[in-house]
């Protein structure tokens, strides 16, 4: 169960108009938008903002033969070992480079409650890489696809 305050799933959720492509989220009382633009073929802008109390958590699926990568140096292989990589510029995963905001961290693995097991636990390829980051006032990802 979260903390007593935190919700994970939103209670309104409305598409953006006006030119704009994205979502407007609520959770409770708290608000926040999620907007998307295309900058070409490989390039893709994602901006969250919202309130003092949000944080964001962009998940992304593993490639378990490919390795991850930070700007700060980091660099490990995806197994069941712990992977953390603090305030880095960007983030480098298959053939993606997330370029990201200030104070973001990256966390591998992150891993579900498997229902199919009688203890609960999940291997590493069920497991996500997660991208934490403060909403306020705005988040910047920017999504670099690369050939490699």
């Amino acid at each position: 169960q979260p903390p007593a305050g935190v919700v994970h799933v939103p209670t309104g959720a409305r598409l953006l108009g006006g030119g704009s492509f994205g979502v407007e989220l609520d959770y409770g009382t708290h608000r926040g938008r999620i907007t998307l633009r295309i900058q070409d073929a490989t390039h893709l802008e994602m901006k969250l903002t919202g309130d003092n109390a949000m944080t964001g958590h962009v998940t992304l699926l593993p490639f378990m033969t490919k390795p991850i990568a930070c700007a700060t140096g980091e660099k490990a292989a995806l197994s069941d070992a712990p992977f953390t990589c603090n305030a880095a510029a960007w983030v480098e995963h298959a053939n993606m480079r997330i370029t990201l905001p200030a104070g973001a961290k990256v966390r591998w693995p992150l891993l579900p409650h498997d229902p199919y097991k009688k203890d609960g636990r999940a291997t590493p390829d069920q497991g996500r890489i997660v991208i934490d980051a403060a909403a306020t006032p705005e988040a910047i990802f920017n999504v670099e696809i690369r050939n490699r």
